[in-house]
């Protein structure tokens, strides 16, 4: 039988010349069609089950035995196939199971997702590099199918800045430069919370000068006081109380001034316990700057700031800025947001409820250059009592130099509960 060609219906003797002798044709035995089996949710059991279709979002036809057009006999049918999405709320029109049952939100289905991609991986489909990138378009594939209506509460904006420190050497990149650009970012963002890094204390007095309504916390990563960069937390003064502040080393003795295993420096966490002034509401805020050098260190890192914010945060919401100083794909990012972990920590730019904006990478050089980054090691995270309403990477410049080699990250969260 070749494609497109009758099957047991006769037109008549004169049909091979494309002549129809018999109308209506006599017809034989019916076409037999042969279909796999399939799920509750209508998708096939057989085959490489990949994530899509293992947590899915749709019903995925695979393929069409009808040709695109009609008289196209000898064509090839069309292989591209289609998909049919769930409901997201019940419908009595359709059997298949809605979204909001399948998942309590984009952070579940997530979740469920990267817990699926293991499996993937041991029978060799996926490499552990690729779990991002198939987090990523889940994550798009859910903005499209399933329109998320966001939390009435008051949005806070949470950014990540890594300034730069005040180098001698960097010339016409110095601080005193460039430091109204980087005023001008913050004051043009308006965030709740901003975390910097790199930061000298010279340079956060600037700041906190420079920018409208800010006060910060922090320490020298040196000695605990004013040596050293800081990773400092600034705040809006007038929509937020600070409650508590602390810090802690990136080390095996994060109370005291350390380095910790394979890094080249010392390396700190501070955060502050932060009260809303109109509503009430509590949140904890954390900023970082992970080490440019120690493999080990970064992975161990991510598990130490796991433990400490379940220690210090306990059941409220979480905020989490900094220079992780790895790309998605690696094990201290992997480690940093495992699933099966208590206290799961969700990347932002992966809940965003719109699809990122900006470029993908964060770390950029001082020179403007037509070809953006595409290494990103800036990061926001929160806690799963987070809407993440827009994730975005800011570029700001005056057309020769940016503010800073890094780029602004940007996130807009808002509380469910």
């Amino acid at each position: 039988l070749q494609p497109q060609q009758p099957f047991h219906v006769d037109y008549g003797t004169d049909w091979k010349n494309g002549i129809i002798t018999k109308q209506p044709p006599l017809l034989g035995d019916p076409f037999p069609v042969l279909v796999p089996q399939v799920d509750a949710n209508g998708n096939e059991e057989s085959g490489i089950r990949n994530s899509e279709i293992a947590v899915p979002l749709a019903t995925y036809i695979p393929y069409s035995l009808r040709q695109g057009l009609p008289g196209g006999n000898g064509e090839i049918a069309d292989f591209r196939g289609t998909y049919i999405p769930f409901s997201t709320k019940e419908n009595p029109d359709d059997v298949r199971p809605p979204i909001q049952t399948l998942y309590k939100g984009k952070s579940d289905y997530l979740n469920k997702v990267r817990l699926y991609l293991p499996s993937l991986i041991q029978q060799r489909f996926l490499l552990d590099r690729d779990i991002h990138r198939i987090l990523e378009r889940s994550s798009a594939y859910w903005n499209w199918i399933n329109p998320y209506v966001l939390s009435d509460k008051a949005p806070i904006r949470m950014m990540s800045y890594n300034i730069r420190y005040d180098n001698p050497e960097d010339g016409e990149s110095r601080w005193d430069a460039r430091k109204e650009m980087v005023y001008a970012v913050i004051d043009s963002l308006a965030p709740d919370f901003f975390g910097m890094q790199e930061a000298l204390e010279h340079q956060c007095k600037d700041v906190e000068k420079g920018t409208k309504g800010y006060r910060w916390i922090g320490v020298g990563r040196d000695d605990g006081q004013d040596q050293g960069e800081f990773s400092p937390i600034f705040y809006n003064r007038k929509k937020w109380k600070l409650l508590e502040e602390n810090t802690f080393w990136l080390s095996d003795t994060p109370d005291r001034p350390s380095i910790g295993w394979d890094a080249a420096l010392n390396r700190i966490v501070t955060w502050g316990k932060f009260q809303e002034k109109q509503s009430g509401e509590i949140i904890y805020v954390f900023n970082t700057h992970f080490d440019h050098r120690g493999v080990q260190a970064r992975i161990n890192s991510a598990k130490l700031i796991r433990e400490k914010i379940k220690e210090i945060a306990g059941e409220f919401p979480f905020l989490l800025s900094g220079d992780f100083n790895v790309n998605p794909q690696s094990e201290a990012y992997l480690a940093l947001t495992n699933p099966q972990e208590e206290h799961t920590i969700y990347d932002t730019k992966l809940l965003s409820t719109v699809n990122p904006e900006g470029p993908r990478g964060t770390f950029s050089g001082f020179i403007v250059n037509e070809h953006l980054p595409q290494n990103q090691i800036d990061y926001i995270f929160c806690s799963d009592e987070f809407d993440v309403e827009k994730f975005k990477v800011i570029v700001k410049s005056n057309g020769i130099r940016y503010a800073s080699d890094h780029f602004t990250v940007e996130a807009v969260v808002r509380l469910r509960r």
